[in-house]
């Protein structure tokens, strides 16, 4: 396995942990133990969930399994395992942490406007929002709603998917 296909083993490992019902030693079973038998039903579950029209996880665990080749070692080696628990980390804080998610949404929103040479006063009038909720969301301060995000990008002509977080 190469580095990033063992730190996308470890961002799905995160995601079903979050997804499935685990037992306790799961992260460590998933990691110490032979991949050939639990990552195929890793990915089962995985595959169920997201196809879960309603699963917040479905853009995710698609995109992840799309990028973990369809055979693994028996085990991994210590750089695999290092990677696959880097991955893990790095993802389970992602879903822990919705400051992160804003303030990424944030810094997105912030450069497109700033690319279009709006000045927040200006994005907040075509918005319809106030222009300190306009700097709370580009700092991450602020829990904006769907509908302000989507009345964010009609204002400046983009597609949410733009400013949707990195998986």
């Amino acid at each position: 396995m190469t580095n990033i296909e063992s730190y996308n083993l470890g961002r799905l490992i995160a995601v079903i942990e979050v997804c499935v019902d685990t037992p306790a030693d799961f992260v460590g079973m998933a990691i110490q133990n032979p991949l050939q038998k639990l990552v195929p039903l890793f990915i089962q579950a995985a595959k169920q969930e997201s196809a879960n029209n309603e699963s917040e996880y479905n853009h995710l665990i698609t995109a992840i399994v799309n990028n973990i080749p369809p055979t693994f070692p028996a085990r991994l080696s210590p750089t695999e395992a290092t990677q696959a628990w880097m991955g893990y980390h790095k993802q389970r804080t992602r879903i822990a942490d919705p400051k992160i998610i804003r303030t990424e949404i944030g810094t997105k929103i912030r450069n497109a406007r700033e690319a279009a040479a709006l000045s927040q006063q200006q994005l907040a009038d075509l918005a319809g929002i106030d222009r300190t909720n306009v700097a709370k969301i580009e700092t991450g301060r602020y829990n904006v709603t769907l509908e302000t995000l989507s009345r964010i990008c009609t204002a400046m002509g983009l597609n949410l998917d733009l400013i949707a977080p990195e998986a």
